[in-house]
């Protein structure tokens, strides 16, 4: 059974256009989410991620599913601030992430978060190892701890002896596994 809520997203939205500030100052909730999308769209703005909301507990697999373009890499920006959302609110263990800084959002993004993108973001100068011991540089861990937390991964996701191989080098699905094992190897 899932714990305690972990991550809250609450009435996100993100809106392409010039001002989709200005769509927020009146009361969402009493227009409803359908009819101002409706107003955006007649305003030459591009609503994205429309009235988004849902709880992950701790301990919970969570997936979020949707058609090509449907907004599922933007919901996932917002969540982790790699772009702003327009209106709502995001909670990691309680916190406001909207209210962070900038230097908050990386020691957070360093250590509570991790993410794996659509094209993986593996770095093609590097290789296996030392694209899954990347963010384990960031934060600070000596090389040593870097090392051996890269090479456990590696093992976990069945990439032993591929650690010295660039991403050029590797299949679609290896590159999948080095782009999760990085994101797990920092604990978040």
């Amino acid at each position: 059974m899932p714990g305690d809520v972990k991550l809250s997203c609450r009435n996100i939205w993100k809106v392409y256009g010039s001002a989709p500030g200005q769509f927020f100052a009146t009361d969402v909730a009493r227009d409803g989410a359908y009819a101002l999308a409706i107003r955006m769209r007649e305003g030459r703005h591009i609503p994205v991620a429309i009235d988004v909301g849902f709880d992950v507990h701790i301990g919970e697999t969570f997936v979020i599913m949707g058609l090509s373009g449907s907004g599922k890499s933007t919901v996932v920006r917002c969540l982790s601030r790699l772009i702003d959302p327009d209106h709502g609110q995001v909670l990691l263990d309680g916190e406001d992430l909207l209210a962070k800084t900038s230097r908050q959002m990386i020691d957070i993004r360093r250590h509570k978060i991790g993410m794996v993108f659509q094209n993986f973001g593996l770095l093609p100068h590097l290789n296996v190892i030392d694209n899954i011991a990347f963010p384990l540089k960031l934060q600070g861990l000596p090389a040593a701890q870097q090392r051996e937390r890269a090479a456990h991964v590696i093992d976990l996701f069945g990439l032993t002896g591929r650690e010295n191989a660039y991403p050029r080098q590797l299949s679609g699905a290896q590159q999948q596994r080095v782009g999760i094992a990085r994101s797990l190897a920092v604990k978040p």
